[in-house]
């Protein structure tokens, strides 16, 4: 069905820019789900539609317009066009033709000063949920009341009957390391092996060019141990590590995953970066604000598939600040490209820096059909392919990054499922015969894909992860060798 045959019957009509397209989704997809008919470019212009007249359509034929503000939305010409419309449509507010939705910290224009909106960025999501769920109430029924009666206002209590929630985290969240307390006296969810889990802990920071970057964290309630740090694959975010997070908590491990800007939650054009460094730079900034609440525990960084690249250059310049090193899958080689496509690339990567070629399969990633749907569904994952600078910034690596690792002289655990078709297990078995480190261990798995944390036979390589780290968290490590399946080779 096109534009012209629906557009009576969109209740919202999201105007955004590509910087902030994981927000816009979010909202989308929480609008949807509360019943209401969202229009959205990322999901609604499909090939052949002119999108500039979709989104003239969308705004002109939308019930409602939500603007999802940014200081990269407010310096975009096609957003300022997109807000401005509604505003002109209803200047004084009486249909509520314009909602405003901030999601970063930035200046009102002027027209828009008058404008009741919402603000989305340094809260829970349970909260920004609440916000916009009642923001779509109040502009349809003009009113929202609260379900249930407010207090009395002539009998306040001296101590409330229970704390209040915050209403908003600061751009950097810097929670004091907790005290040493056992379980029963603090809050928690009790784990499989009876260690309580703290809250999820999240928080912004300020990357390279100002850049907003997500980060969350899992602390178990009594003190940890050892702080992990993740570094995740293109396309997704830190918060699909939850096999990971589980497995390691009940260890007392620390457990901190940071957003990569164009990821998730953080800001910056989807899957982009203009320079290999900045994610670097990204990361650095994100460790030492983790560090700087653990001081005195061992640290050591795990990267999955593109976040194993960056992690691996990261730790070779900052060995002595860690204890260890995880590569998952690390993307170090690719199968088989012909040499017209390589070639191809390298052209269209100076022609069209910005322009998406699709080489990496997304589907590819496990065998488990729910980890497969819930990737799809999953509104923080962007399913664009990187553009062709990142590619080719991504693939300058492969090379450069195996000739470097013969100055890696920390213990490092290399996993990768022997069937990967993202990248290549070849990469792996080249990286861990160039490691300089004496403590070096490969470990391939036969029969498992990319994402061997979520694969149907997760358990061994969940379970190698935690006996390597815990091995390595007291003592420097022993150098177990090149492993594949059962058999153990050392490397000389």
């Amino acid at each position: 069905m096109g534009m012209g045959d629906a557009q009576a019957g969109w209740d919202f009509f999201v105007s955004y820019t590509q910087a902030d397209a994981a927000w816009a989704e979010w909202i989308a997809w929480v609008l949807e789900e509360d019943g209401h008919r969202v229009l959205i470019q990322a999901w609604d212009f499909v090939a052949g539609d002119n999108w500039v007249q979709r989104m003239r359509e969308g705004v002109a034929g939308a019930a409602r317009t939500v603007a999802i503000l940014s200081t990269d939305y407010l310096e975009s010409e096609f957003g300022t066009a997109e807000w401005e419309a509604a505003w002109r449509a209803d200047p004084l507010g009486a249909r509520r033709k314009l909602l405003t939705v901030k999601v970063a910290d930035c200046e009102w224009p002027d027209l828009l000063a008058s404008v009741v909106g919402i603000e989305l960025f340094e809260i829970t999501e349970a909260e920004a949920r609440r916000r916009l769920l009642r923001m779509a109430a109040g502009a349809e029924g003009g009113r929202v009341k609260p379900d249930m009666a407010p207090p009395f206002p002539g009998a306040k209590r001296a101590v409330p009957d229970k704390p209040v929630f915050p209403p908003a985290l600061p751009r950097v969240w810097k929670v004091p390391a907790r005290p040493d307390v056992g379980a029963a006296e603090a809050p928690g969810r009790p784990s499989a092996s009876g260690i309580q889990l703290a809250d999820r802990v999240e928080g912004y920071l300020t990357g390279v060019a100002n850049t907003s970057l997500y980060w969350q964290g899992w602390l178990p309630v009594i003190p940890a141990t050892g702080v992990l740090l993740l570094c995740h694959g293109g396309n997704e975010h830190c918060g699909r590590y939850q096999n990971v997070v589980d497995t390691l908590i009940p260890d007392r491990w620390a457990v901190y995953g940071l957003d990569l800007r164009g990821h998730g939650r953080s800001g910056g054009k989807r899957v982009h970066v203009d320079r290999f460094s900045d994610w670097l730079d990204d990361f650095d900034r994100f460790k030492c604000e983790v560090v700087s609440r653990h001081q005195g525990l061992p640290v050591f960084v795990l990267g999955h598939c593109l976040g194993a690249q960056i992690a691996l250059d990261y730790a070779l310049d900052h060995q002595e600040d860690l204890r260890g090193l995880v590569l998952s899958a690390p993307f170090l080689d690719t199968p088989a490209v012909p040499g017209a496509v390589r070639s191809l690339g390298k052209v269209a990567s100076r022609l069209l820096p910005e322009a998406r070629f699709k080489v990496v399969g997304l589907d590819r990633i496990s065998q488990d059909p729910e980890v497969v749907r819930r990737f799809r569904n999953d509104p923080l994952v962007c399913h664009e392919n990187a553009t062709m600078t990142m590619a080719r910034i991504v693939e300058r690596q492969f090379k450069i990054l195996i000739e470097r690792s013969r100055d890696l002289r920390i213990p490092v655990l290399i996993q990768h499922g022997a069937e990967d078709a993202i990248a290549d297990p070849d990469g792996s078995r080249r990286l861990a015969r160039a490691v300089g480190s004496p403590d070096c261990k490969l470990i391939l798995y036969p029969g498992l894909w990319n994402e061997i944390y979520n694969e149907p036979e997760r358990q061994r390589p969940l379970s190698d992860l935690h006996e390597w780290l815990a091995s390595h968290r007291e003592s420097p490590g022993n150098g177990d060798g090149l492993t594949s399946g059962e058999d153990i080779k050392r490397r000389p």
